[in-house]
């Protein structure tokens, strides 16, 4: 190194900083004191054994004097460096300067100084490095149009007066660590980073309400926003970042707008974990038309204020988990390419299973048209304010497992194309999942199997106010076991393709299953329903469960109302084919019951009779209680002296009373059946009035004779038709 070499980077002060220039000339004693402090240090340095050439001290105080030693340092390509301690006044540096040195192709480098009047670079190719740490530049930068070629940097650097970067091109990598943009706001409009971009803690606080601005701003390799600060809105829309970005920890105290920002790679807001090192939305943040073409983390990220993801698209894998909605959010028409989390429970590929915080919506939130091509997590998230799916797609697994509503859902036309749970849910305002397309298996009863990376089974879900399935299709299984309806509960018009399940659910609020379509239902022996059901037009192949319960209150009344014959002949149709007669004869009865209920006075004594007579034509009991109560009084008769006589002695003759008994059963059944027997009896019921001990009949044993003979011309074909089910088809 020569005696006017440059100053090595040990031979600077004590605390490694380079020499301090003064900006005016300095006195007598200031120049002193200079040498004696540098005589120090080269004796330290000396005694620790580094080679030292004194020479060096001479040269700093020489070129230490003017400020035209520092422009000459500057055009030089020489480090400017002051200590912070230093006067501002011995650290000022004109604006114009830097300009000439630039201008010069000279490489840049200042430390501490402070720059006064407009840094003017615009429309410049500067081709060497650039970088000013710890610096203040008082009246504006302007960068506009300018291309840096080699590295940038302006770390620990204060913009008094705004910073303007409009489509300004950074070759190499740029640095804005620690960089404060104060005054005027920052605009970087149109910029281009071809290097790596870093603003780690830096500040975006300008005093007036501009938004710091980086609109149609690319970015080709990494970006880091690392827990930077912007106290107005952040301006981001149409941006591009083709490497990693990072904003974990970020502040945006007013918001920010990503609208139809274009992420190629990894973008991070929030890792969940250290606490409190996620980026924060104190206002409105905007991700509107955004593009993720890779991972998307936001675990842990604060949104203070409304959440807009409208038609955004995500790519592999996107978590939300441990974040917080604190305003309205909208994910309408999102469209998720791979897995996206709401849960609290991820599996991680290094350390397995992990229990996040779940995403937490204190608003009203909205996924209306969304698509998701993959699988969808939103286990344990709180939806605090009304949730819509509405017309939401979810083509592969879609997992709602005790996921909280505290106000109103809804599923209106959403498609679910394989396994979709909802066990463990609570529903605490109304839900709607009218329309809804469930092509593969949908659960909201009961998980005995705990799922993967659970300890427990899941608890089924529950419905404190009103649900409605109306319109819905469920393709494959359809679970509802042990589900708890609080309210009404509508499946109007809904269509089960394969087996539906209900097995110790409870119906505390009137069911309507009205043009329902079930393959196979499945419902609790017990008494699972406890207000009314409308089961018009309801149809099934298959029914398991207490049919009592389904038609009748526990006091026998009619349950099904409005009262309609179809519930009551379709039930008794289906458990007919499944081979149980004697349910389905019982439910046929119960139909005549409630159906007499609505017949009038002649109506409904006529349905009497005909219960009377024929027991509704299910069983012979009725006929054969009424055939042996006459036909025993007939034997009674016919046990008078006087009732029966001879065939050729005429009425004369009495009767033989060696054998009464016998011959009065016998003439009974010879009388009462409409067949004649195999062997006719020779007696014959007389016309004479009978009289008994105490009691005096009115007839004649001919006449109650004939009385048999009509009564079993209506018994016995009555019978007849009971026993081949022709009476039970006639009075449907």
């Amino acid at each position: 190194m020569g005696v006017f070499g440059d100053l090595p980077a040990y031979l600077a002060d004590a605390s490694g900083s380079a020499v301090s220039v003064p900006r005016s000339n300095p006195p007598l004693w200031y120049i002193l004191a200079i040498m004696l402090k540098r005589l120090a240090i080269v004796t330290c340095l000396a005694i620790n054994g580094l080679p030292v050439m004194g020479i060096v001290v001479v040269q700093e105080v020489l070129l230490a004097q003017t400020p035209d030693s520092i422009r000459q340092r500057l055009i030089a390509g020489q480090q400017i460096s002051f200590l912070a301690s230093m006067p501002e006044r011995d650290r000022t540096i004109d604006a114009d300067v830097i300009k000439h040195a630039v201008n010069s192709h000279v490489r840049v480098e200042i430390y501490r100084a402070i720059i006064r009047g407009q840094l003017d670079l615009n429309d410049l190719a500067i081709d060497q490095d650039f970088i000013l740490v710890q610096c203040t530049i008082v009246d504006g930068a302007y960068f506009l149009h300018t291309e840096f070629k080699r590295d940038f940097s302006v770390s620990d650097t204060t913009f008094s007066s705004g910073a303007f970067f409009e489509s300004t091109t950074f070759d190499h990598s740029a640095s804005f660590q620690r960089t404060r943009f104060e005054g005027a706001p920052a605009t970087f409009e149109g910029a281009h980073f071809v290097g790596v971009f870093s603003a780690t803690d830096a500040k975006f606080t300008p005093k007036t309400a501009a938004s710091p601005d980086f609109v149609r701003t690319r970015f080709d390799a990494n970006a880091d926003f690392a827990s930077v600060v912007f106290s107005g809105v952040a301006l981001f829309n149409d941006s591009q970042f083709v490497g990693q970005a990072s904003f974990v920890g970020t502040r945006f105290e007013r918001g920010a707008d990503f609208g139809r920002v274009h992420f190629s790679d990894i973008a991070t807001f929030g890792v969940g974990f250290p606490v409190n090192f996620d980026a924060k939305f104190a206002g409105p943040a905007f991700f509107t038309e955004a593009q993720f073409d890779s991972v998307s983390m936001f675990r842990g990220v604060d949104f203070g204020n409304d959440a807009n993801f409208f038609s955004v698209k995500f790519g592999p894998t996107t978590s939300f988990s441990g974040a917080t909605f604190g305003g309205n959010a909208v994910f309408d028409r999102l469209d998720v390419a791979g897995e996206i989390e709401f849960s609290g429970h991820e599996k991680e590929a290094s350390t397995g299973w992990v229990d996040l915080k779940p995403v937490t919506f204190l608003h009203d939130v909205s996924f209306y048209n969304s698509h998701f091509d993959s699988a969808a997590y939103f286990d344990g998230a709180l939806f605090s304010g009304s949730a819509l799916f509405t017309a939401a797609q979810f083509d592969s697994i879609a997992e709602f497992r005790k996921v909280v509503f505290k106000k109103d859902v809804g599923f209106f036309g959403g498609k679910f194309g394989q396994i979709a749970s909802f066990s463990g849910a609570m529903f605490d305002g109304s839900a709607v999942f009218d329309r809804l397309d469930a092509a593969g298996e949908i659960q909201f009863g009961r998980e005995e199997q705990a799922p993967p990376g659970r300890s427990s089974a899941i608890p089924a879900a529950h419905f404190t106010h009103s649900v409605s399935f109306s319109d819905a299709r469920f393709g494959s299984i359809t679970g509802f076991e042990g589900t708890l309806f609080d309210d009404r509960l509508g499946f109007v018009a809904a269509h089960f393709d394969n087996d539906a399940h209900f097995e110790n659910a409870e119906f505390q609020g009137p069911v309507s299953l009205r043009s329902t379509a079930f393959r196979s239902v499945y419902f609790s022996t017990d008494e699972p329903f406890k207000n009314s059901i409308d089961l018009m037009g309801c149809t099934y192949d298959r029914f398991q469960g207490n049919w009592r319960s389904l038609l009748l209150y526990s006091d026998g009344k009619p349950r099904v109302q409005p009262y309609d014959r179809q519930p009551y002949v379709e039930l008794e149709g289906v458990l007919r084919r499944s081979g149980a007669d004697e349910e389905a004869n019982d439910v046929y009865v119960e139909r005549r019951r409630a159906e007499r209920g609505t017949l009038g006075f002649w109506g409904a004594f006529k349905d009497r009779a005909y219960w009377l007579l024929a027991d509704y034509g299910v069983s012979l009991d009725h006929e054969l209680v009424i055939s042996l109560i006459f036909l025993v009084f007939g034997v009674f008769i016919f046990s008078h002296p006087n009732a029966l006589a001879l065939m050729n002695q005429g009425n004369a003759s009495p009767l033989v009373l060696e054998r009464p008994w016998r011959i009065c059963i016998f003439v009974a059944l010879q009388e009462f059946l409409p067949l004649s027997l195999p062997f006719e009896s020779e007696w014959r019921p007389t016309r004479d009035v009978l009289r008994f001990k105490r009691m005096r009949v009115f007839f004649s044993a001919a006449t109650y004779a004939n009385f048999l003979q009509i009564l079993g011309w209506i018994l016995i074909p009555l019978a007849v038709a009971s026993l081949t089910g022709l009476l039970r088809h006639a009075g449907q």
